[in-house]
């Protein structure tokens, strides 16, 4: 029995976890679009420029078609994304000031045809308005120096929470 209250308190704790990342989910995916898009779209593939911005795109207003493209694409963009995430982290400079961090792994190909995994990371400055809600919210509550979202496993959760509607 106490395990199972256990195993229920984790579920509901994962299921706020959850609803916190996405709901900041926005204002992640224009910033992905400005600094990880443009990046595929001059050095990686520029012929799956398309496909990226259907992965990215906002499921909430999806009909199922839409909905079936959008996960067709993200299956696309699976095929070369290793890993993203975006990193939120108090600046040691300023106590208004915060480090946004995007991390980028992916597949690409060499001039000889194989394959060669690529990082990047993009970060850049930003005052404490600019971060999502749900970040400043949780480190008023707990005082924490930063915050790491997996873009890739939240977009995953999302496509898979999309699909119970559809």
């Amino acid at each position: 029995m106490p395990e199972e209250v256990i195993a229920q308190i984790l579920g509901q704790m994962w299921d706020v976890v959850l609803e916190a990342a996405l709901s900041f989910w926005k204002e992640l995916v224009f910033w992905v679009q400005e600094n990880l898009l443009s990046w595929i779209k001059t050095d990686i593939l520029p012929l799956t420029a398309e496909s990226i911005k259907l992965a990215f795109t906002t499921l909430s207003q999806a009909t199922k078609r839409l909905y079936e493209v959008i996960k067709k694409a993200w299956h696309e963009v699976r095929r070369f994304l290793v890993e993203a995430f975006v990193e939120f982290e108090r600046s040691p400079l300023s106590p208004t000031s915060w480090i946004r961090r995007l991390s980028s792994t992916l597949i690409k190909k060499s001039g000889s045809g194989r394959a060669v995994i690529v990082r990047k990371e993009v970060e850049e400055n930003i005052a404490w308005e600019s971060l999502p809600h749900d970040i400043r919210a949780a480190w008023i509550r707990n005082s924490q120096k930063n915050y790491k979202v997996d873009i890739v496993d939240a977009r995953n959760k999302e496509l898979r929470s999309m699909e119970m509607h559809h």
